[in-house]
């Protein structure tokens, strides 16, 4: 009796509840029915425990455990109370598992359809249930798709399109506002990355006109000089419009330029 007012669910496996009572019942169920009244309010309470530790658990993971931890020590209780509650965990598996597919369908609807919006929505249904394995999958998602945006602004960049990557800039400025506070990586590796190329490509740019501008050459065709300022006022003409897009989220892309 004492034993059992100790013992954790997963001990059931090794102190079987349905030998002991058995064995108490086929004694004296008279002389020890105090004590087999107590040891069955003791597994009960035991059993009802579990069952609102998994309901209340705040991930898949630790819900699917504590469930696992029913389903084994259902087998180690008498019949009668095995049967009381098999249909509860039955239902509470089925359950959990529909959850679970609901938020897979939308990782997978997500990684189909990627958005700020829509990550930022399945983002705050996981920490208010502590769900850290959906978190991971989601941020694996967003460090996917916007390393795909950096990689298209560096092309569209390589290909003198500077003035067309503003639309993926201010994707990218979606994600840091709605979704950095939950995943660091966004602003101190992706918007960092997106904001040196911008800024090596302004300097780069600003050289490659500033050097041809001080220093003529006869052979040097007009066009050339040009185009050189034209891709470094592009620049300029780029940050401008994204400060005006952006105000509230501090992008100072300052460039300090030396005489």
């Amino acid at each position: 009796e004492e034993k059992f007012s100790k013992m954790a669910i997963q001990d059931y496996v090794t102190f079987p509840p349905r030998q002991i009572l058995e064995k108490l019942e086929g004694s004296d169920p008279y002389q020890y029915a105090d004590v087999i009244d107590t040891i069955k309010a003791k597994v009960l309470s035991t059993v009802d425990d579990e069952f609102k530790k998994a309901a209340e658990s705040k991930s898949y993971e630790q819900s699917k455990r504590h469930l696992r931890n029913l389903a084994s020590a259902l087998n180690h209780l008498p019949e009668d109370m095995k049967k009381h509650f098999e249909h509860k965990l039955k239902e509470d598996q089925e359950n959990l598992e529909k959850k679970w597919s609901d938020f897979k369908e939308k990782l997978t609807n997500l990684a189909r359809n990627p958005s700020a919006d829509a990550y930022d929505r399945l983002t705050r249904e996981c920490q208010e249930i502590g769900d850290q394995i959906t978190l991971s999958e989601i941020e694996n998602l967003i460090d996917r798709d916007l390393a795909q945006i950096r990689k298209n602004i560096s092309h569209k960049l390589s290909e003198k399109q500077i003035k067309e990557t503003r639309g993926e800039i201010l994707n990218v400025l979606e994600y840091v506002a709605k979704l950095s506070s939950s995943f660091e990586r966004i602003k101190k590796q992706h918007w960092a990355g997106v904001e040196a190329t911008i800024l090596g490509g302004t300097r780069k740019a600003y050289d490659s006109f500033y050097v041809k501008f001080r220093n003529p050459d006869a052979s040097l065709d007009p066009q050339v000089l040009k185009n050189s300022l034209n891709e470094f006022l592009a620049y300029g003409s780029l940050q401008s419009k994204l400060k005006d897009d952006m105000p509230d989220q501090g992008l100072l892309l300052k460039i300090m330029f030396e005489d």
